[in-house]
């Protein structure tokens, strides 16, 4: 090795990954890159990135809804205790009608 000077590699970022795929799956995987003028690698890429993106929502928005019941139940537990004021049905009422009405103004209002 005289002559030669030592050359020290960094790792790669984004090192290649391999990955079996069942005949079935890489089908699908190759209709869908095809049908998008996508290389099978891209296909696969979009698809992960939505999926996790997808699984992510889907944990956001369960996340929400629970902190919601949690706030409702609050809610419904400090008017049992007589901590909060009921209001009154016809004050809800009232304030849906102003609501409906007030959208369909917008609505009439975009459409024309």
């Amino acid at each position: 090795m005289a002559g030669k000077s030592a050359v020290t590699r960094r790792p790669r970022r984004n090192p290649p990954r391999s990955f079996t795929f069942p005949a079935e799956l890489w089908q699908d995987v190759q209709t869908f890159a095809r049908e998008r003028s996508l290389p099978p690698a891209a296909a696969v890429r979009s698809l992960v990135s939505e999926q996790l993106r997808a699984v992510r929502d889907i944990e956001q928005l369960r996340r929400a809804r629970q902190w919601q019941i949690e706030e409702a139940m609050r809610e419904v537990r400090a008017l049992e205790a007589g901590d909060r004021r009921a209001v009154p049905w016809s004050r809800l009422v009232r304030s849906y009608r102003t609501a409906v009405a007030r959208a369909a103004a917008g609505a009439k209002r975009s459409a024309g």
